[in-house]
């Protein structure tokens, strides 16, 4: 059983790569007023401007993140007791993860694609990306009434919330050593 998690986590790990390399945003959205950048894609910029970026786009997914939690918490119970605000939450939260999505990739055309400032970008997209996961396995949770698929989901939804915390960490841990 250890093995099929393992195989299931490599290619869940896998596709999310090639999703993240491959997407196209779907649509033109303003990033916040804050967030606002005006250089070209062949200007990179400054170290402390990108730092800052990166930082408040992880500062954003941890709060999604926090948020998530807080509904896996609900999720625990057995059935959902108010599953209409259950689902609503997700969708709440899956709706500003899209919008942190759309900001995370309008900022990432503005850098050059080979340079480490796009490697962070990735890393974010990796991290929402199985925020992103979480939010499905919940929403799963709210239609299954077997306590074995029930399980099934739950591990799913911990791995899933586990590698995008660990994919926040990696990124803080890179930019406090690239930038300080």
């Amino acid at each position: 059983m250890d093995n099929i998690t393992k195989i299931k986590a490599f290619i869940s790990t896998i596709l999310l790569a090639g999703i993240t390399f491959t997407y196209p945003p779907l649509c033109a959205a303003d990033i916040s007023p804050d967030l606002q950048v005006t250089q070209s894609p062949t200007a990179t910029s400054s170290l402390a401007e990108h730092k800052q970026i990166i930082s408040q786009f992880i500062d954003e997914i941890r709060n999604i993140q926090n948020r998530t939690y807080q509904l896996i918490q609900v999720a625990l119970d057995n059935p959902i007791k108010d599953i209409t605000n259950f689902k609503r939450n997700i969708n709440t939260i899956n709706s500003d993860a899209a919008e942190l999505r759309r900001n995370v990739l309008n900022y990432q055309t503005t850098l050059i694609d080979t340079s480490f400032q796009y490697r962070d970008v990735l890393l974010l997209l990796n991290a929402l990306n199985y925020t992103k996961n979480t939010l499905f396995e919940l929403e799963l949770l709210s239609v299954i009434t077997s306590n074995v698929e029930r399980t099934r989901i739950f591990e799913n939804l911990f791995q899933s919330r586990a590698e995008g915390v660990n994919a926040l960490n990696i990124l803080e841990n890179l930019i406090s050593e690239s930038y300080d």
